[in-house]
């Protein structure tokens, strides 16, 4: 199974006041990189998640090295109504 882990500055503060550091384990799911691949070779792909940016976008870039998301939409996107 192929994992990744990644930094993410967490919203906390050390005592020092330094950004807390988290620490985020990821697993891909088996065959997600050729289910993308192969979707993207006759739709465009795009991508939502309701997390900011910050945290969200080094995770998408681990998992899309090959850039096949057409649009790539975070929290701020959303409109409440």
């Amino acid at each position: 199974m192929k994992w990744f882990e990644i930094e993410c500055l967490s919203s906390e503060k050390e005592s020092d006041g330094k950004p807390k550091i988290n620490y985020v384990t990821l697993f891909e799911r088996p065959g997600l990189g050729e289910f993308l691949k192969r979707v993207s070779a006759f739709a465009d792909l795009a991508l939502f998640t309701a997390g900011l940016e910050d945290y969200a976008r080094p995770l998408v870039d681990r998992i899309d090295v090959e850039n096949l998301f057409q649009l790539r939409l975070y929290r701020p996107s959303r409109v409440s109504t």
